[in-house]
């Protein structure tokens, strides 16, 4: 009996991985900013998810239970390595694992080529990187994952005002970096998504250019609410990652 319960929980658990690793996988790389972290992570946390999932409370919508697992799992590896989150460099998914995000604005539609959703989203990760890990994470799940402030004051064990705090932080960094410098945000900036295509795909000369961009004087700013607008479409709509085959089998293989 118990060995055929035991294969019902596989089976269930199979589903569950296969319904929310996009999710899963997306959301680990938001927060660490590299493929080879994000897979990792996204291992990490459905490994612990298998060993608890007797414990689960709602098998109907597991993404919370699953986030608040990555979420831990990411802060927990932070503090066990000390590592500071901070711009190690440049580290870009290939085009074929990203999807376009969902139900666009014709303006956004507008905005966005498919090929500038790929590099915009790959760039808008890198710079989240210079937050710190609460601003990071209250940032992540807010203002790309949509969640409410009062949900994820309840997962990283904050007040509401705390978290509120946080995110104001990051908005606030992230609106001064990307409004004298993003080109999607004033066409008076310096930077235009579209320059990244016609370079090399050399890691280090995306890195060497972004290093120049980085040393370049701000551009004449712009109103300060205009900057907030195009900030939140720009990372409200930041595509969701995903997952090569051989990440997805490797899952399959936790419950063996």
């Amino acid at each position: 009996m118990k060995h055929a319960n035991r294969k019902g929980i596989c089976r269930n658990f199979e589903s569950v991985v296969s319904n929310s690793t996009r999710y899963i996988y997306s959301l680990s790389y938001r927060l660490t900013g590299s493929l080879d972290e994000a897979k990792d992570l996204m291992q990490d946390t459905f490994l612990k998810a298998f060993r608890k999932w007797d414990t689960a409370k709602n098998d109907d919508n597991p993404i919370p239970w699953l986030r608040k697992i990555c979420v831990n799992s990411f802060i927990d590896n932070r503090r066990k390595t000390s590592t500071k989150l901070k711009m190690k460099g440049v580290d870009f998914p290939s085009e074929e694992h990203v999807i376009a995000s969902p139900a666009l604005s014709p303006e956004e539609e507008a905005l966005f080529d498919e090929e500038t959703q790929t590099i915009r989203s790959q760039c808008l990760t890198i710079m989240t990187t210079s937050l710190n890990l609460y601003q990071r994470i209250s940032f992540v799940l807010i203002d790309i994952f949509g969640l409410g402030i009062r949900d994820v004051a309840r997962l990283i064990n904050k007040s509401y005002a705390a978290t509120k705090s946080l995110l104001y932080r990051a908005r606030e960094k992230m609106n001064k970096f990307f409004g004298s410098r993003c080109g999607l945000v004033s066409l008076d900036n310096i930077c235009r998504c579209q320059s990244w295509i016609t370079i090399s795909h050399d890691v280090q000369e995306k890195r060497d250019l972004l290093k120049t961009i980085l040393a370049q004087p701000n551009s004449s700013p712009i109103d300060e609410i205009e900057i907030k607008k195009r900030m939140v479409v720009l990372f409200r709509t930041l595509p969701y990652l995903n997952p090569s085959d051989g990440v997805v089998e490797d899952i399959s293989k936790i419950k063996k």
